[in-house]
């Protein structure tokens, strides 16, 4: 069995402190710049070096997430951070962007790379994929089951981790776009907003399922405590903690319990005590817990609320508008100092002063009525929640305020009389040797005897050693003062943290060749269509091909192209699982196609003997990124100005940009239609085909909900990318990327476009609600 890592976030020193003193094995962290946690506080390049001096003292590894997209005029700044990071040897680098993933590899070929669950890695073939590239780890998506998992990891030789605890994004992360689209806060740049724990209401067919909105994308925290025994033995090699934006408290919490967790299990025993220790944790921070896709949980969502719960406290019995004092009936204890907050409002509050019989008091039990001060009217029956509990705050405080962490050392101390003592320390593959600066007398009257000796090296109080072993050989009638011996144990300790801490040199020569600029114009026009309908309609125009996607319909869609001379491109959906590609490979259509749209780096990786383009999904956003892929023609992100294009350099495919259709904003594992009649995802309920859905948010706007073979929600943007000044636009080709319109309109937007690549000036058509995205940006 693989050595189990246990892998803690930290957005501030304290907190990584925290998890080193908790038991954690590795630390992921981000600097001030290049991280997915644009808003933590993450750490200036003299805390990373202090960090890491930190944690490699402790035997504990230190990962730095440089895990966003990044424009071709960042990576000048990312190749100095980059050199700093090899120069404080950090242990490993996480990485999103396929171009930096490049970069990093053809530059700083000793770093160790993991490619953030933002890559969206989800099957055996994406994995092998990047194992084929040579990086070291892959961090699964959150929407992996045990099963999968577990067969990933028997047939990989690469580190997989997985995530066992903390907040789950509700769209496969690296390909949730819906922040970016409403509100140009990019979650692939670090700076996502969160509308997913936004409210919303389900509509059908123009009306409204829910009377009041509700939390329908927020789902619950994970939580795999008293399951770890499974994940042990699926093959996992680093458990995962979420929770960067967390305070340092939680983060000394979550950790030791998962610490204990695994540490029990390989011993084969039990773990006591799982339902107060699940309590713990839920006090520190929680929106519900889940066993998510990870094992199956059906109660995944917090729809009724998508903050920290914390735990039951009690219900509101009565409120006095005179005194300002709420009356609460308890189901937990409550202390002074606890923070409090109520279900139906945003309303948080310290509890300064603590009523009991109209006596002040300190702390009351379970079953009591208390009175609290609160300006704020609530509602009897209003439920109550504890989201801090100050006795676990400070007890956590406690447990990483002294060093509780102590690395055996074995002493061996010598000398013989008129000579020069000698200090050995022996610390794993390392060893240290001291002298004395005074020699070793003989004894005129109190000689110093090997126990005197042994006390004094032993005395490693405030460091981090501890003295497992001591040998002494001394002779019986010699005298050495115990001020020279301490300072012999000062100075060999100094000098072995020294040599623990002293960093690697790299040789490390970036050699840029001159970069040319793209020199491209658009060539033609491409399209995607959904239906043999949208197909019919455009096959007799001047469109160079016509992707078209695995279904039923794919064989008369082929042969309908062939009829009209003309080509249909297959496309792969992002969510096309590897069951419906290899059915796919091994059917008769396979033989009739030679050119593939492929949605994940599974199916570029299945389909190898096949010509692919890949598509936006691949979030390719830089000349990097593209020249990684230099043999493959691709569609580009959607994330992408028209400026980021046209200074693209070295480009040597082709390159498409999306100038119109609807962006897939979420790819969602649930399913937002089953969960409202059945309160989970039912596969093949098929309410979904009972009519049309659409969520609509607090300002009224509707996305549009399309729901695939296997029951995986799309969400839609409510505004169609529509980009008419297209003019020294450097691509060769566009994209039209069809829904579902129909015929007429299908038509329409293509006549629209043909003029406007042959210069005109046209209006965008007032039925279109519609966006430029970052085009213009």
């Amino acid at each position: 069995m693989k050595k189990i890592e246990l892998l803690a976030p930290a957005g501030s020193y304290e907190a990584l402190v925290a998890a080193v003193q908790n038991g954690a094995n590795a630390i992921y962290l981000g600097g001030n710049a290049f991280s997915a946690r644009a808003f933590a506080t993450n750490f200036s390049r003299e805390e990373l070096k202090k960090a890491v001096i930190y944690a490699h003292l402790r035997n504990v590894k230190i990962y730095v997430t440089v895990n966003t997209l990044y424009e071709d005029n960042q990576f000048e700044n990312l190749k100095d951070y980059l050199l700093f990071l090899a120069a404080i040897d950090v242990d490993a680098l996480i990485i999103q962007d396929i171009g930096l993933m490049h970069f990093v590899k053809k530059y700083f070929p000793d770093f160790e790379i993991h490619m953030s669950t933002q890559t969206s890695i989800y099957n055996l073939s994406a994995v092998k994929y990047f194992e084929g590239l040579g990086v070291d780890r892959i961090v699964l998506a959150r929407e992996n089951s045990i099963e999968e998992i577990k067969n990933i990891c028997n047939n990989t030789d690469l580190d997989i981790e997985v995530f066992v605890h903390g907040a789950l994004c509700m769209s496969y992360s690296g390909q949730c776009l819906m922040s970016s689209m409403i509100a140009k806060r990019s979650g692939n740049k670090g700076a996502c907003g969160q509308p997913c724990r936004l409210a919303y209401k389900l509509e059908k067919d123009g009306k409204n399922l829910d009377s009041v909105p509700s939390y329908l994308l927020s789902p619950r925290d994970l939580c795999t405590l008293d399951n770890i025994g499974i994940l042990i033995e699926a093959g996992i090699t680093s458990f995962k903690i979420e929770g960067r934006m967390k305070r340092p408290e939680y983060v000394a919490v979550i950790v030791k319990q998962y610490r204990e967790a695994i540490d029990v299990y390989l011993k084969k025993q039990e773990l006591n005590d799982v339902n107060n220790r699940i309590i713990e944790m839920k006090q520190m921070f929680n929106r519900g817990f889940t066993k998510g896709y990870l094992l199956h949980d059906n109660n995944f969502m917090a729809k009724e609320y998508p903050g920290n719960r914390g735990i039951d406290l009690g219900t509101v019995v009565d409120y006095d508008k005179k005194r300002k004092v709420v009356k609460i009936k308890l189901l937990n204890r409550v202390k002074q100092g606890d923070r409090i907050s109520f279900k139906s409002t945003d309303f948080v509050r310290t509890i300064t002063k603590l009523f009991l019989n109209q006596k002040l008091v300190n702390q009351a039990n379970k079953n009591s009525i208390v009175e609290i001060e609160l300006n704020t009217a609530v509602k009897k029956g209003e439920s109550v929640y504890k989201i801090i509990d100050i006795e676990l705050i400070e007890k956590a405080k406690t447990s990483y305020q002294k060093e509780q962490i102590k690395n055996p050392i074995t002493m061996h101390f010598s000398g013989h009389i008129n000579n020069y003592a000698t200090l050995k320390i022996y610390y794993r593959d390392t060893i240290i040797e001291i002298k004395s600066n005074q020699v070793i007398e003989a004894a005129t009257s109190a000689p110093l005897s090997k126990e005197r000796i042994k006390n004094q090296l032993a005395k490693l109080g405030n460091t981090i050693f501890v003295a497992e072993k001591i040998n002494i050989e001394f002779p019986e009638n010699a005298f050495l003062s115990l001020k020279e011996i301490n300072e012999m144990r000062r100075r060999a300790i100094d000098k072995l943290i020294v040599l623990l801490t002293s960093t690697k040199k790299h040789n490390i020569n970036i050699v840029e060749n001159n970069r040319i600029l793209t020199n491209k114009t658009i060539k033609g026009i491409y399209v995607r269509v959904h239906s043999l309908i949208q197909l019919n309609a455009l096959i007799d125009q001047d469109i160079k091909g016509y992707y078209f996607p695995l279904s039923k319909h794919l064989d008369e869609a082929i042969q309908l192209a062939k009829k009209h001379q003309k080509k249909v491109i297959p496309f792969i959906n992002f969510l096309n699982n590897e069951k419906q590609l290899m059915n796919f490979k091994n059917s008769n259509s396979y033989q009739e196609i030679d050119e593939i749209l492929v949605g994940d780096y599974g199916a570029l990786k299945i389909f190898n003997d096949k010509k692919c383009i890949l598509d936006a999904t691949f979030n390719l956003y830089n000349s990097y990124a593209l020249e990684h892929f230099k043999d493959y023609n691709a569609i580009l992100s959607l994330e992408m100005s028209k400026k980021q294009i046209n200074n693209l350099t070295n480009i040597s495919q082709n390159i498409t940009m999306i100038a119109y259709g609807k962006t897939i904003n979420m790819h969602i594992k649930h399913c937002l239609i089953s969960e409202h009649y059945f309160k989970r995802k039912k596969i093949g309920c098929n309410k979904c085909k009972e009519g049309n859905y659409k969520l609509v948010d607090r300002k009224g706007e509707k996305f549009e909900i399309q729901t695939d073979e296997l029951c995986n929600n799309l969400i839609y943007n409510n505004h169609c990318i529509y980009i008419k000044n297209l003019d020294t636009l450097k691509v060769d080709y566009i994209l039209l990327s069809f829904l579902n319109e129909d015929a007429k309109t299908v038509k329409f937007i293509f006549e629209e476009f043909k003029h406007i690549l042959s210069d005109e000036n046209r209006q965008i058509p007032a039925f279109i609600k519609h966006t430029s995205g970052y085009y213009n940006d």
